[in-house]
């Protein structure tokens, strides 16, 4: 963590399928009804201005798309210029 200052700002994007995620909650009984599911996510979204949760649709490879599609993003803009990008940028994968 010493590649960190105090003035870091830190993105959390999470890509799910939110309709399918909301039925395997219920149906495992983590949550009562899909409403639980769809607050959290409102919330989560509401929180901090750097999270973000996506709902990605209920495609097979929908959130694997968005992944790809937003990393293949942040790797051009760092080849576009000729000075390194200030951004620093963790993805993490489940």
């Amino acid at each position: 963590m010493d590649d960190f200052s105090l003035d870091t700002r830190i993105v959390i994007r999470v890509f799910s399928n939110l309709a399918g995620l909301s039925k395997t909650y219920l149906d495992a009984k983590i949550v009562t009804e899909s409403a639980s599911l769809r607050q959290f996510v409102q919330g989560f979204n509401k929180e901090y201005a750097l999270c973000e949760y996506v709902d990605a649709g209920d495609d097979k490879e929908a959130a694997d798309t968005k992944i790809k599609g937003v990393q293949s993003l942040s790797q051009w803009g760092s080849q576009a210029s000729d000075t390194p990008a200030r951004n620093d940028e963790v993805i993490l994968y489940q």
